[in-house]
């Protein structure tokens, strides 16, 4: 936490920032888990450019992280759907809400719908996965793990899915 709170004393000294140094600004303070200066430095960044996709879902991401899901689920509703880059992620950050409240269904929807639009999205894929497992489909979860086992055989994450499932 302490190197990132001089992080952000450093971004503090820059006399015009740009807009990068303001999302790295924005991000010390996250790393730091400073949350009012992180929102703020978010909105500032928002103010001067409400669609800056990449501060909305690093700003919902960072909402996420502390459990505000509401608030999360309302920044993520600005991405628009034909932003490729970040829509996608901002489904399966929807989706890793949804399965922390044990909404698997509608997760598992989400999920699919990011891959609909990017199939290598590896936390589509997982997610995809997780939503399976944890609504008792384990035939269709063990598919989803071996899909991801066959593009990358060591990923820590498929191999423990599929671990618990072949107990």
């Amino acid at each position: 936490t302490a190197k990132y709170q001089a992080a952000s004393k450093c971004f503090d000294t820059i006399a015009t920032p740009t807009r990068d140094d303001q999302f790295m600004h924005a991000r010390s303070h996250a790393f730091a888990n400073e949350y009012d200066q992180t929102v703020d430095k978010y909105q500032a960044l928002l103010k001067k450019n409400p669609s800056d996709s990449e501060a909305i879902y690093y700003l919902a991401s960072f909402l996420a992280q502390c459990n505000e899901d509401a608030k999360s689920l309302k920044v993520l509703s600005l991405i628009k759907a034909d932003d490729t880059r970040f829509h996608p992620r901002s489904l399966c950050l929807q989706g890793g809400i949804l399965l922390r409240n044990d909404k698997y269904d509608n997760a598992a929807e989400l999920f699919q719908q990011a891959l609909a639009v990017d199939g290598n999205l590896m936390p589509a894929l997982l997610g995809l996965g997780q939503a399976r497992l944890l609504a008792g489909q384990r035939e269709a979860a063990a598919e989803q793990f071996e899909k991801i086992l066959a593009r990358e055989p060591k990923h820590p994450l498929a191999s423990y899915y599929q671990g618990i499932i072949e107990e």
